[in-house]
């Protein structure tokens, strides 16, 4: 992976296998967090500077990145787990 000014610091690197359907989570210092399918992430070479997330602006910062495992949602949105919303 190559570092660049352009490219910033790195925060984390996870490496996504696609028989291992998995979501990615990315918290900013301000609260902001993304949740993202893993098939989504186009597949990079070795000689690149890696795949953009998530962009923040001003001085926020990615601070921390989780893989996590795919959370799937029923017809009514609820999580199969039994995960939805009490009423």
């Amino acid at each position: 992976m190559k570092l660049t000014p352009k490219t910033g610091n790195l925060i984390g690197a996870i490496v996504a296998d696609p028989n291992d359907p998995r979501e990615l989570m990315a918290l900013t210092g301000e609260g902001k967090m993304i949740r993202i399918d893993t098939a989504t992430i186009r597949e990079a070479g070795r000689n690149t500077s890696g795949v953009i997330i998530v962009r923040v602006e001003g001085k926020d910062r990615v601070v921390s990145i989780a893989s996590c495992p795919r959370q799937e949602l029923d017809d009514e949105g609820e999580s199969e787990n039994g995960g939805g919303e009490s009423e």
